[in-house]
């Protein structure tokens, strides 16, 4: 698991599936800060969230795509209600 500046773990890549809501840092140019994001998936691409330019693909945020604890930085989990 790996943790932000703040302490807030990411989203790790084994635990997100299509369907799994992630929630956005400030980091991104296309997507708001805090913004709730349902993964999609793409049959050739793979795994993205919707953003202000069309499809933000999360290999891109890939911090090891070989590490089995690999995870999404800037994007969190959205925490259980």
């Amino acid at each position: 698991m790996m943790f932000d500046s703040n302490g807030k773990a990411y989203a790790s890549v084994a635990e997100t599936k299509e369907g799994t809501v992630l929630v956005a840092d400030a980091g991104f140019t296309c997507i708001e800060s805090g913004a709730e994001l349902t993964v999609q998936s793409d049959p050739v691409n793979g795994l993205y969230v919707s953003c202000g330019d069309g499809k933000h693909f999360l290999d891109g945020q890939c911090d090891d795509h070989t590490a089995p604890d690999a995870f999404y930085v800037g994007l969190y989990p959205k925490p259980a209600a």
